[in-house]
């Protein structure tokens, strides 16, 4: 019912403001999702200034949980922001949400964040992973840093999301030339 919804926003709000009840908050943002005065909470809390990083980053994760055929524009506009985030987690999730949301409008702050060599290579791998099978070409600076991302030196998890990013680029024959020449060094991981 309406009332509840009421109360549940109100709760919502203290959570977010108190930084408090994370799993709490995460569950009420996607059950409550289709409310409208959720949907402005949630899009008002990610662009005041105040609101902590935990909490920005519970509101992004719920965000991708929520299940919505269609993010309210709200929704969308606060996600592209949170893609300049100077806090590595909040873009991370940002993200994890943005690839959530199916909208292929994110893809040019996607591919700036991924050219951003301020960013951790997780967070830049992360961000190109979201675009790469939507890009027409992928530009030589982000397959060089795709492909030194595969080396074994590198963690697993790193790794393996160059490698699916590579995986879903559209190479030229250059980069397919480049990429063959290393399968030999290669292992498991990143081999499909």
């Amino acid at each position: 019912s309406r009332g509840w919804a009421k109360e549940v926003v109100g709760l919502a709000r203290e959570w977010i403001r108190d930084g408090s009840q994370r799993e709490l908050l995460q569950g009420v943002v996607a059950a409550f999702a289709k409310d409208a005065a959720m949907q402005d909470l949630v899009a008002l809390s990610l662009r005041a200034a105040e609101t902590g990083v935990e909490a920005r980053v519970a509101l992004l994760e719920a965000m991708a949980r929520a299940g919505l055929d269609r993010w309210p524009a709200t929704w969308l506009a606060e996600a592209r922001w949170a893609l300049a985030h100077p806090d590595e987690r909040v873009l991370r999730q940002a993200v994890a949400a943005i690839r959530a949301s199916g909208s292929p409008a994110f893809d040019e702050p996607l591919l700036a964040a991924s050219r951003d060599e301020g960013r951790s290579p997780e967070a830049r791998v992360d961000s190109l992973g979201a675009v790469t099978s939507r890009v027409t070409k992928l530009e030589s600076p982000l397959f060089r840093f795709l492909l030194d991302q595969l080396n074994g030196e590198r963690a697993p998890l790193l790794r393996l999301a160059a490698a699916e990013a590579l995986g879903k680029a559209p190479l030229d024959d250059n980069q397919l030339n480049a990429l063959s020449g290393q399968l030999g060094s290669l292992g498991a991981l990143e081999l499909p």
